[in-house]
């Protein structure tokens, strides 16, 4: 995953997070950061480079954590690139200023695919100009390993992991936190039901699994709002 990827509607309609370009068998277990019904976390690096943060969903079959991580993580890539060519094109993406519906949710993303480059959004109506995009972690792809290398989990599973950067702890300003909800709003993600502080450090939200994406299982129309802090960072 070196390149920027495809943005096109149909990438949006069904978001793929691309492998991890990292060498797994270079990686160094510095220490375990969280484990339990949420999965399991390890602070690791690849060689000398790092340090990153290792998650691995819990694999309840009827849990669907590391799909939405997956998802979230792809059209956020989408996303970020598709304002990077925005900018370089002069043009900024412009969305419907007060999304209220799934369809205008869908809407909203629409605007940041390939196809949209090459169609005007409608004059008459409201719109909200997007020309940045607040800071989220970077992920750098899945990749898969044995559970055999890790006594704290199953040996005889394989197990999907997803790589991000390692986001240290820090105080969560509540609003730049609004300001990251703000865009996740206009963007199409809505909450899920169980929103909590722990999913923030630092400011940054580090559990994607806290958000739906417009076309992701669990998107409900009662949280696509915009919501204030203390909403959000619930102890």
């Amino acid at each position: 995953m070196t390149s920027p990827p495809s943005c096109t509607e149909q990438d949006f309609k069904l978001p793929h997070l691309r492998r991890c370009a990292f060498d797994f068998s270079r990686i160094v277990w510095e220490r375990k950061l969280g484990g339990g019904l949420d999965g399991y976390v390890w602070k690791v690096w690849f060689g000398e480079t790092g340090p990153f943060s290792l998650n691995v969903p819990p694999d309840f079959r009827h849990y669907y954590a590391a799909q939405r991580e997956c998802q979230n993580a792809s059209i956020f890539q989408m996303i970020e690139t598709a304002i990077a060519q925005a900018a370089v094109d002069s043009k900024p993406i412009r969305v419907l200023a007060n999304p209220k519906t799934k369809q205008e949710a869908r809407y909203n993303l629409f605007w940041f695919s390939d196809e949209a480059r090459l169609a005007s959004f409608p004059e008459d109506l409201e719109a909200a100009e997007i020309t940045s995009m607040p800071r989220f972690r970077k992920c750098y792809g899945w990749l898969k390993f044995s559970g055999e290398i890790r006594r704290s989990i199953s040996w005889s599973k394989e197990y999907t992991a997803i790589v991000y950067e390692y986001v240290e702890e820090g105080e969560n300003e509540e609003a730049v936190v609004e300001e990251v909800d703000r865009f996740c709003w206009l963007t199409g993600f809505s909450h899920n039901l169980s929103p909590a502080a722990r999913n923030w450090k630092s400011r940054v939200l580090v559990d994607l699994a806290d958000i739906i994406h417009a076309r992701g299982y669990g998107w409900h129309e009662v949280t696509y709002k915009q919501w204030t802090a203390d909403l959000i960072l619930v102890e």
